[in-house]
C-alpha cells in the first residue's frame, strides 16, 4: 500500500474524539466520492469490490464494525458512505478506508475524495 499517495485516507481523532461531544455513542460517517480516471470508470470499480464484502440478512454490506452504502451515483463518480460507531469507531474508520484505498487506490488512477460528516447521535 503507498502511504505517500494523497488520496489515501489519514485518521483525524480529533473529528472522532471531539472535547464536547466525545465519540461514545455517537456514530461516524466518512464520505469518498470515486471518480472516474483517465482510463477506469469508478462505477466498475466500486461494483467490483463491494461484490467481495460480506452482506448480511437486511442487506448492509461492509466488514466488521463498520458498513458502506452507496449514496449517490452520477455520470462520473460513485459517492460512498462508511459508517460506524462505538467503542472501536476510529479503528473502524480506519480499516474501511484503508480497504477502501486498497480496493480503489493503490494501483489504480481513480480519483478520492474523502469527506468526514458531522458525527450523530
Amino acid at each position: 500500500m503507498n502511504y505517500d499517495d494523497v488520496r489515501r485516507y489519514r485518521l483525524d481523532h480529533d473529528w472522532l474524539w471531539d472535547a464536547e461531544a466525545g465519540s461514545e455513542g455517537l456514530v461516524a460517517t466518512l464520505r469518498l466520492v470515486v471518480s472516474d480516471g483517465d482510463t477506469e470508470r469508478a462505477e466498475d470499480a466500486v461494483n467490483a469490490w463491494i461484490t467481495t464484502l460480506r452482506s448480511d440478512e437486511h442487506g448492509s454490506v461492509g466488514a466488521d464494525g463498520w458498513n458502506v452504502a452507496v449514496v449517490n451515483r452520477s455520470l462520473h463518480s460513485v459517492t460512498l458512505d462508511f459508517t460506524s460507531s462505538g467503542r472501536d469507531v476510529a479503528k473502524n474508520i480506519a480499516d474501511a478506508a484503508d480497504r477502501a484505498y486498497a480496493a480503489l487506490g493503490d494501483g489504480h488512477e481513480l480519483d478520492l475524495l474523502w469527506m468526514q460528516l458531522p458525527l450523530r447521535p
